[in-house]
């Protein structure tokens, strides 16, 4: 049922009620706007409206009410010609096409997901304010988790979220999470997006059918739709307000009434304030300005009458009264996001997610690459293919100021110049990371741009010269396709099932108090958010990490065993990742539940950890016992008081498999960023023999991400695969296997790519372990007999006062 919610149901219910909410908005302004147009407004009424609904502490029941009952009354409005009003023609076709493409993580997985997993993972931070918008829940009552943390610093800064609050009231009135529906959700503000482009196209310079595709190609630019990819809601949803504000500002020009259509721009200028905050300033000046050229190109003198200023002033007014509740937020988020993307400030990001700065072309929409944020892969083709695309659209571009002056056609400049000027303005005075984002928002501008220069191409010398710009539309727009196809196929697919056991094993949890959570899984503050969880290598959390030796925290994960004993001793629960090189929390703590992927840990009375002695090497928690650290232990157990004995941890028996020290395909490179890595993105295989000493039944652990199914073969059988993606330093796998005993052949295999989301991403394999299949248990000793523990290979070693 979530399936098809996130597929069919999330686009149905915005189309629905944003078209009917449009429509009301267009008939209590008196207006009349294209159909095309109507889902457009409506979006940007909601994000503007419901904001306000949320800011004002009503929920997400007052929102969703508030929701319905416009879609209802405007429906309601428009009955005498309802069916051929909710018609949008050729917009809703480009609609489709792009949401289709947007939505293809989650159409070609079969299944709710997202992309941009363990690249931008700020989606979990878009899910928490979602979820926050739904529940409204006091952040600062009770044990503050790392949630209620990382969302109130961003609300603090008064982060946007004017494109959140229509998703957390679609998800409030469908009854699934955010995550659920996210994906669908960008894909559907994409739809709208080219709906807008397809109006304003459509009625200024192209035909209603050419319009469409030219706005399906403009949405469908390659660094726009990566931008899609990773999750960028607030991008996504500024683009879709900024087309609707260019839409409208060309009904505006053209109209005979103009106080009417004024209005509804000033709602779409409201809405770029309540998704973009500070950030949309500069296009809402740029888009304005554009306006009053075109007005001065279109009506001469008659620009300066009264009728204008009155229409600037109604569309002025009616964006205050509606940003009017979050001009605070505003302000605070201009302070905040000046201080980091400010090129001058010493505290700015740099760089992001990005390897290097992207360079200008990259707004071209051509990118024959699967990683955006890097160089194009070595490859002479691609790299000659994508600049020299990339030039022709930037020609193209430039060449579409004087196609659209040669046929007096100045309403165009709305589509083109908005955003371009913004990002000129803008661009030399911020970080490269803000820059990307101006480039992303800009790119659909250049593609229309090329088209419209296309036009000036084909009257050149025609016949011979259309010719020409038919066949240069054709070689873009596979271009763009192909572009697009390579980051579809590069994106990086969440694990769906392991956020689902996380939920699990969180709610387990639930109520118990504090929870030690130590993977590095940026999706743990969100998923977990029902048990007091403290993710502890998170930036912002209530407690993070205290190491044994320190060093950098991100994008690192920390055993227990390298962890501060009284920092780890000081929560009442613990959840671990489940693999064979993790440690078994202290023996004060005993395990009540256990899924696929982790183990939830609580805390037994009666038994208090003294001293821990950590036993481990690389990729295995376990060590042997050197006499002499035992000795000092024992020593420091004899010292204390009361019923005191020695603990030891002891692992299942375990054969493994060194993939460096493995006969390897050339593609199988070792990994100079993880220690005892290859990664790969072709295929390929490593081939060892591996010494199973007792004939039995093992679990099969592999350690690495693997967005292709890696299978282990043994003896030339495949005895196990493993798939999803993974976070540093763990392992997937657990699959039972009877082996004899004796020298095994044993092979991993990567196979070939396919055309499935997500399967070009980077395969890491690590090493490869057989687990006996036995539970690891606890040794009590007597302080007094410590030299039994001598040389035994070991989790670790503690002293114990019981009782």
């Amino acid at each position: 049922m979530q399936a098809f919610i996130a597929l069919v149901g999330l686009p149905l219910a915005l189309l629905l009620t944003t078209t009917g909410v449009g429509l009301l908005a267009e008939g209590l302004a008196r207006a009349r706007i294209p159909n095309g147009l109507l889902a457009p407004l409506g979006f940007c009424v909601a994000a503007s409206l419901l904001l306000v609904v949320y800011e004002l502490g009503a929920g997400v029941v007052v929102a969703g009410v508030v929701l319905l009952a416009g879609t209802a009354a405007g429906l309601g409005l428009a009955r005498s010609e309802l069916r051929a009003r909710i018609n949008p023609g050729w917009p809703g076709a480009a609609g489709l096409a792009v949401y289709l493409l947007y939505a293809a993580p989650v159409l070609l997985t079969g299944n709710w997901t997202w992309s941009g997993y363990n690249f931008l993972n700020d989606t979990a931070v878009q899910f928490l304010l979602i979820d926050h918008l739904k529940t409204a829940a006091d952040l600062t009552a009770g044990s503050v988790t790392t949630g209620q943390q990382v969302t109130s610093s961003y609300l603090d800064t008064g982060y946007p979220v004017g494109s959140h609050a229509l998703a957390a009231t679609l998800s409030g009135l469908m009854g699934v999470g955010p995550e659920v529906i996210y994906q669908a959700y960008l894909a559907a503000m994409a739809a709208i997006a080219a709906m807008a482009f397809a109006v304003l196209a459509g009625r200024t310079i192209f035909s209603p059918r050419i319009g469409a595709l030219v706005a399906a190609f403009a949405m469908a630019s390659n660094l726009t739709y990566n931008t899609g990819l990773q999750g960028s809601i607030k991008e996504v949803g500024v683009i879709a307000a900024l087309a609707t504000a260019a839409a409208l500002a060309r009904e505006l020009v053209r109209a005979t009434r103009l106080v009417p259509v004024a209005a509804l721009l000033g709602i779409a200028l409201a809405s770029v304030l309540a998704i973009y905050s500070a950030a949309g300033l500069p296009y809402i000046v740029a888009l304005l300005a554009t306006v009053a050229l075109v007005v001065a190109f279109v009506h001469g003198r008659d620009a300066l009458r009264r009728r204008w200023l009155v229409a600037a002033a109604v569309a002025g007014a009616v964006a205050l009264a509606l940003a009017a509740p979050v001009i605070a937020s505003i302000l605070d988020f201009y302070r905040v996001a000046s201080s980091v993307v400010d090129a001058a400030s010493p505290s700015g990001s740099t760089l992001g997610q990005l390897a290097h700065p992207l360079p200008l072309l990259q707004a071209s929409g051509i990118w024959l690459d699967g990683q955006y944020h890097t160089p194009i892969s070595p490859s002479a083709l691609a790299e000659t293919a994508t600049n020299a695309g990339s030039w022709v659209v930037g020609i193209l571009a430039a060449l579409s100021l004087i196609e659209i002056v040669r046929r007096r056609c100045p309403e165009a400049l709305l589509a083109v110049v908005p955003t371009m000027l913004t990002a000129a303005l803008v661009a030399p005075g911020v970080v490269p990371y803000a820059d990307a984002k101006l480039l992303a928002i800009m790119s659909p501008s250049v593609v229309i741009g090329a088209a419209v220069g296309l036009l000036a191409v084909a009257r050149f010398a025609r016949p011979a010269s259309t010719v020409i710009a038919v066949e240069l539309a054709v070689l873009l727009g596979g271009l763009v396709i192909l572009s697009n196809v390579y980051a579809l196929h590069d994106s990086k697919i969440a694990p769906r099932d392991r956020m689902i056991a996380l939920r699990e094993v969180s709610d387990e949890l639930a109520g118990r108090g504090p929870v030690l959570f130590n993977e590095f899984e940026e999706f743990a503050k969100y998923f977990g958010a029902d048990a007091t969880l403290n993710a502890s290598t998170e930036s912002i959390t209530p407690r993070q990490v205290k190491l044994r030796q320190p060093r950098s925290l991100f994008g690192q994960y920390f055993d227990l065993d390298l962890q501060e004993l009284a920092y780890v001793a000081s929560f009442p629960n613990i959840i671990t990742r489940r693999s064979p090189a993790v440690s078994r929390p202290p023996a004060a703590y005993r395990r009540i539940y256990a899924n696929r992927y982790y183990e939830a840990w609580t805390r037994r009375a009666g038994v208090r950890t003294l001293d821990h002695l950590p036993l481990q090497r690389r990729d295995d928690a376990t060590a042997r016992a050197t006499c002499g650290d035992v000795r000092a232990l024992a020593r420091r157990g004899q010292r204390s008081s009361g019923d005191v004995v020695l603990v030891a941890a002891r692992k299942p028996q375990t054969a493994r498999l060194d993939v460096l020290d493995a006969e390897r395909s050339p593609g199988l490179a070792e990994d100079q960023a993880i220690p005892g890595t290859v990664t790969t993105i072709l295929p390929g295989d490593a081939r060892a023999s591996v010494r199973i000493d007792r004939t039995g039944d093992y679990r099969i652990w592999l350690r690495g991400s693997f967005p292709r199914p890696t299978s282990i073969v043994v003896d030339g059988v495949v005895r196990a695969t493993v798939e999803g993606a993974n976070t540093p330093g763990q392992w997937l796998g657990d699959v039972p296997v009877r082996l004899e005993a004796g020298v095994r052949k044993v092979e991993i295999r990567v196979p070939g790519g396919s055309a499935r989301p997500g399967d070009g991403a980077a395969v890491t394999i690590g090493p490869l372990a057989f687990v006996a299949d036995q539970p690891a248990r606890l040794q009590t000793v007597p302080v007094a007999r410590w030299r039994s523990l001598c040389g035994r290979e070991l989790d670790w070693i503690e002293v114990v006062r019981r009782g």
